[in-house]
């Protein structure tokens, strides 16, 4: 199963996953209707951290179906849609085609997805993944598309317009509830109509416009290809074959590290921290020792400020010589130990 946001919403996309064998997991886009709150259960799971999260859940069968093209049949693929009630009352959708999975690991997987966004930010922080590793600059191929500046400028003033009505929406609600509530005198009544008549006006206003962007939006391609941005200029980009090598080191470095992470863990009382444990034996400072009739190369690592830090740094270093790693090149296994330690 692969899960991603609403930015790879694609029911053609979702039938090819299907036709592979391969599950997804997402959020639904435009979502229009409000499933009764009664519906909905409440559950508790663990996260992995071991802390527990009430969720209230529902779910039911849907149906989605290819938009109609000329030439091609129309195809629908069947899915779990999962909703999640949060306490202001909004319902989070979610699809999935992964039908053995419990409606708890599928909002749980759908939510963690924010591990990605966490990854991204930590990994630039710590791992300086978004930095160039050299100038060289390579040309952009002919087929290459980009996102049309004239759609992204088009699809913002959308958003704008939309939000605007939102707003005004909301505010003709709430006049006429007030109104409603209190027993209005004439001249209070007057101001209440010229109240309401602004904001239907704006309504129309907005509705209009937005009707309009609508159809300007209609008429421009998503995406063009990159000549069309300036025909006569060679186009380059930085990204190149060295820094993808550089950023799957720098992954897998990560993954090392979440591994150590996860192995400390429990021995922490704040696993929040485990990382910046993890970050600080690789700053220390540490001997290197080559043991060769017993064929062993020692890493001695200095002592750190805190004796419950070394402690768990005792516990981690017992794991890792369990794993008896053979340092490329040589005959000598690795062994982990803090320099005041008596060899083993």
């Amino acid at each position: 199963m692969i899960v991603f946001d609403r930015e790879c919403y694609s029911v053609p996309f979702f039938i090819a996953l299907k036709k592979k064998r391969i599950a997804f997991c997402t959020y639904r886009k435009n979502v229009k209707d409000k499933w009764n709150e009664n519906d909905f259960q409440e559950y508790e799971i663990k996260d992995r951290s071991g802390v527990k999260v009430r969720m209230k859940l529902a779910e039911r069968d849907a149906y989605l179906t290819t938009q109609k093209e000329k030439g091609k049949p129309q195809e629908s693929i069947q899915v779990r849609e999962v909703r999640k009630l949060n306490a202001s009352g909004h319902q989070t959708a979610i699809l999935t085609t992964h039908f053995s999975l419990s409606i708890t690991d599928t909002g749980f997987y759908m939510f963690s997805r924010w591990n990605q966004e966490n990854y991204l930010k930590y990994a630039t922080e710590s791992f300086g993944i978004d930095c160039l590793i050299s100038n060289v600059k390579n040309s952009i191929p002919d087929t290459y598309t980009i996102p049309n500046p004239s759609y992204i400028s088009l699809n913002q003033e959308h958003k704008s317009i939309a939000g605007k009505l939102a707003k005004q929406k909301q505010k003709l609600a709430e006049t006429v509830i007030l109104n409603d509530r209190t027993e209005t005198e004439e001249r209070q009544m007057k101001k209440y109509l010229r109240q309401k008549a602004d904001i239907l006006q704006n309504i129309e206003l907005y509705q209009s416009e937005l009707e309009t962007i609508k159809l300007k939006k209609k008429d421009v391609p998503k995406r063009i290809d990159v000549r069309e941005v300036d025909p006569d200029k060679e186009l380059l980009t930085t990204i190149n074959e060295q820094k993808q090598l550089m950023d799957t080191i720098k992954m897998i470095g990560y993954r090392a590290e979440t591994a150590l992470a996860n192995q400390i863990k429990p021995y922490m009382k704040s696993p929040e921290q485990t990382r910046s444990l993890v970050r600080s034996i690789y700053q220390s400072h540490a001997d290197i020792k080559v043991d060769k009739q017993n064929k062993r190369l020692y890493v001695l690592l200095h002592h750190s400020n805190f004796a419950a830090d070394d402690n768990i740094i005792r516990k981690l270093f017992n794991i890792l010589n369990q794993c008896q790693t053979v340092f490329p090149g040589s005959d000598l296994t690795v062994f982990y130990r803090l320099a005041s330690d008596k060899f083993q």
